[in-house]
């Protein structure tokens, strides 16, 4: 009973935050499902426009690059327009692009609308996360969890809702009678197409995200952005670091920089790449059958994410870090030691992957807050990079997976055993040679312990 009471008081207390980061929720679910809704959808793609493998590989690249771009212009646009205003525009445009693109017949214009779509989830991606730190403060870091479990949620959901739209493929007969690297038009036409529903579905859920964020917009949320000057002038007078901490902060950053980079890249290419590698690997699975793959290591994660939030509250965040990179190295050395080849392998190392390697880039990002105050604008910077790992790990894949079946499996294993490295050293550097500051890091450790 008494717990009922205080969570009714702090739900009573926050129902405007609350409102507000549930949409945002909402907008980081739609953005899941559009990373995985290309990688399902791709070989589709590859039907209508009748291209080969590796031009159509070039619209994850494509998005990428718009994914780059709308983070940098990001930065920039939040200085000058309201956050809801951005994040609304944002979710109607990608939501725009989602719809339009199944019904091009050209490469080109699907280009174009998939650069669009990267414009649009470059700013989404800076915009949810600098939006959930400026509601929740100090109280941030459960909830930036919380968010990326939506993410999951996103992403489980789209491969599911697409797979029954996607046209059946004998990997034989596309080999013998086209090669790996064309596309299966004589068997398929465009006509045959079914990939605009799943699409529509998706573009229309994102376009009613953006139609709630008009809506707060409206009636205004003056209140919270206003908060965020007063917060920067409490920063720079209370938490002042000498030139050694100074130092040890910039290099904090940078390692959860490089940790966020790794982990991005490393989730687009279970979501882009996933189910084109399960075909074109030695696995020789059909597109229904690869497009599980993706299916089982969101699910795995999204499921183990509503176990990890508890597990923040009652463990330290170096057990965590430590306990969750033991199992990514494990991961790893499943998938290095034949996983393009034996299905069981797979299986076993994506879900490894999902519980050890996904979530580390939260708890990283936690740890540090822990020590010092992480400014909006260097928010905005970390996960940056993390989206330039999304266009860059995919890009470096995409160009060697058709000549390589292994080189999927290799990579990836080699960026989760770096991105390993680098969590143990950040936990080293802040807990052996890291100063905690006070008082304001009080209310951090207040809330997580």
């Amino acid at each position: 009973m008494g717990f009922k009471l205080l969570v009714t008081e702090y739900v009573r207390a926050n129902n405007y935050k609350l409102l507000n980061t549930l949409v945002c929720f909402a907008s980081y679910a739609g953005m899941g499902s559009v990373y995985t809704l290309l990688g399902s959808s791709l070989l589709d793609y590859q039907i209508l426009i009748n291209e080969n493998f590796q031009t159509m590989a070039t619209l994850v690249q494509l998005r990428a690059i718009g994914d780059t771009v709308g983070s940098i212009l990001a930065g920039f646009i939040e200085k000058y327009i309201s956050l809801v205003l951005c994040l609304s525009l944002s979710n109607l445009v990608l939501g725009i692009s989602i719809i339009v693109s199944p019904w091009f017949n050209s490469f080109w214009p699907l280009s174009v609308a998939t650069i669009f779509g990267g414009l649009s989830l470059g700013f989404l991606e800076i915009f949810c996360h600098v939006y959930i730190a400026l509601l929740w403060k100090a109280q941030c870091t459960n909830y930036l969890q919380a968010l990326h479990l939506f993410f999951d949620v996103g992403a489980l959901v789209a491969p599911l809702i697409t797979r029954p739209f996607l046209l059946p493929i004998d990997f034989d007969d596309y080999n013998n009678r086209h090669g790996i690297n064309s596309t299966d038009s004589k068997s398929y036409t465009k006509d045959d197409v079914l990939i605009q529903y799943p699409h529509l579905i998706m573009g229309l859920f994102l376009a009613a995200v953006a139609f709630i964020f008009f809506i707060i917009f409206i009636y205004g949320n003056d209140q919270i952005e206003s908060d965020d000057d007063n917060d920067k002038d409490k920063e720079s007078t209370n938490n002042k670091p000498n030139d050694g901490q100074r130092s040890k902060q910039i290099l904090a950053i940078v390692l959860t920089a490089l940790i966020v980079n790794f982990e991005f890249g490393g989730q687009n290419l279970v979501s882009s790449l996933g189910p084109a590698f399960g075909v074109k690997s030695n696995l020789r699975l059909d597109k229904k059958e690869a497009t599980l793959l993706v299916t089982i290591y969101w699910s795995i994660l999204g499921l183990y994410k509503l176990v990890l939030i508890p597990l923040t509250i009652y463990s330290t965040d170096v057990t965590l870090i430590i306990s969750h990179v033991i199992i990514a190295i494990c991961g790893a050395s499943v998938m290095a030691s034949g996983a393009d080849s034996n299905l069981t392998l797979t299986l076993i190392s994506f879900g490894l992957l999902s519980i050890g390697f996904a979530p580390c880039f939260a708890l990283c990002f936690g740890l540090i807050q822990k020590f010092f105050t992480v400014s909006s604008r260097v928010t905005s910077l970390i996960f940056f990079f993390g989206i330039l790992g999304e266009s860059i790990h995919p890009w470096v894949v995409s160009r060697f997976m058709e000549s390589s079946s292994s080189f999927y499996t290799n990579y990836f294993a080699t960026m989760v055993f770096i991105d390993s490295f680098l969590c143990i050293f950040l936990v080293i550097l802040m807990v052996k040679f890291y100063k905690k500051s006070s008082p304001i890091r009080d209310e951090y450790q207040e809330f997580s312990n």
